[in-house]
């Protein structure tokens, strides 16, 4: 979790630190009454915290421990059974012991994918564009496409790099499927006879908060980040025309 100054003044009510996780099942956020001396958070009555998904109207509870980090230090963790996605909003709800509540909504944006051209001169270079990103980061995304023989043998995963170009907007982005017909025939050979099948091609990145969702009536903020598999909807003739028979559902 991010470090944090505690003790403020005017009308703020909690500093709440941390990263909502998309690969744990148990998220973690350091939540701090302002009033607390920094280092000792038993001085005041545990802040209670909850938060709501508010598409889903879900409600957690989160639980506190007080931890002592590396330097010594001593700090209100608060540990809640979570998992967080895309398209979601999280409203956490920080209530001290005299009614007054600090909150932060932290919306987690959803993706599509849509196909913007096809080019069979350049090895049926296909762009998409990315829609649904604006100041997110997307870490070393990649076009991952599962391939198999037609007799059922030899699947495997191919991945090709797929950088996102932030000069357009949507967000666009690219995969050559010529190529990876090619390369799919070179890895299967000698598995059997059979066309090379193409059973799933998708983006995949983790996808990261540009920076993190202030909180009101508090100090601090809350981040997020979540892994990101979104299959691509290259049309059925491309992929045919591209070499592969396709599989996809």
């Amino acid at each position: 979790a991010d470090a944090f100054t505690p003790t403020v003044g005017g009308e703020a009510v909690a500093a709440v630190a941390g990263t909502l996780d998309g690969t744990e099942r148990t998220q973690r956020l350091r939540i701090q009454d302002v009033r607390a001396p920094i280092g000792r958070p038993e001085d005041t009555p545990a802040p209670m915290a909850t938060s709501s998904e508010l598409g889903s109207g879900l409600v957690t509870a989160w639980r506190d421990s007080v931890i002592t980090l590396a330097d010594g230090t001593r700090d209100r963790l608060y540990l809640a059974d979570l998992a967080v996605g895309l398209g979601e909003q999280h409203q956490i709800v920080v209530t001290r012991d005299d009614g007054a509540e600090a909150r932060v909504t932290v919306p987690i944006p959803d993706l599509t994918l849509a196909v913007t051209s096809v080019d069979p001169d350049a090895s049926f270079r296909v762009d998409f564009a990315v829609n649904g990103l604006e100041g997110e980061v997307a870490a070393s995304p990649i076009v991952r496409y599962r391939i198999r023989r037609s007799n059922g043998t030899g699947e495997q995963d191919l991945i090709a790099s797929a950088p996102l170009d932030r000069r357009e907007t949507p967000v666009t982005s690219l995969a050559v499927l010529g190529v990876a017909r090619t390369q799919g025939a070179q890895i299967l050979y000698g598995t059997g006879p059979g066309d090379v099948v193409l059973v799933d091609v998708r983006l995949e990145t983790m996808l990261r908060s540009g920076s993190p969702v202030p909180v009101e009536r508090g100090v601090g903020g809350v981040q997020w980040e979540v892994p990101v598999s979104v299959a691509l909807p290259i049309p059925s003739a491309v992929v045919t025309q591209a070499g592969f028979v396709d599989a996809r559902p």
